[in-house]
């Protein structure tokens, strides 16, 4: 992981982890890096359609055109769903991280999540992922 896609790794997990730790809901949400910056940018996006993989596909798209013009050198796009862990084979609740930054692949990072647990955020896991943002 390059210093700019740690920096809002960091960011966009410590966002993740105080919502769930008080039972709120992640809203989609990005964390951005722009070009010649050292903090970076956290956007909370409002719903703009019921269906959640349309409204991703906006923000993705709106991403995409931040890249075209060189306005960001690395991104974290967050949100919510319900995925089949591979280290426990149960479906459970995740918060999705789709990390990428220039010149590297976009990698996955999900993080479990139970609200019934005593320790709601479980241990994440990363994957390599098909999305390109660069």
């Amino acid at each position: 992981m390059s210093p700019e896609t740690e920096k809002i790794y960091n960011v966009a997990f410590d966002i993740i982890e105080i919502r769930l730790d008080k039972k709120e809901e992640v809203v989609p949400f990005t964390v951005t890096l722009e070009k010649g910056k050292t903090k970076p940018t956290v956007s909370m996006y409002e719903p703009v359609s019921k269906n959640t993989v349309e409204q991703l596909e906006i923000i993705r798209k709106d991403l995409r055109k931040m890249i075209e013009n060189q306005e960001i050198v690395a991104l974290c796009l967050c949100y919510d769903m319900t995925i089949t862990d591979p280290r426990t084979n149960e479906k459970t609740d995740a918060i999705l991280m789709e990390l990428a930054g220039k010149g590297s692949d976009t990698i996955h990072i999900y993080i479990p999540y139970s609200f019934q647990a005593e320790e709601i955020v479980k241990k994440p896991f990363q994957t390599h992922s098909d999305q390109k943002y660069y």
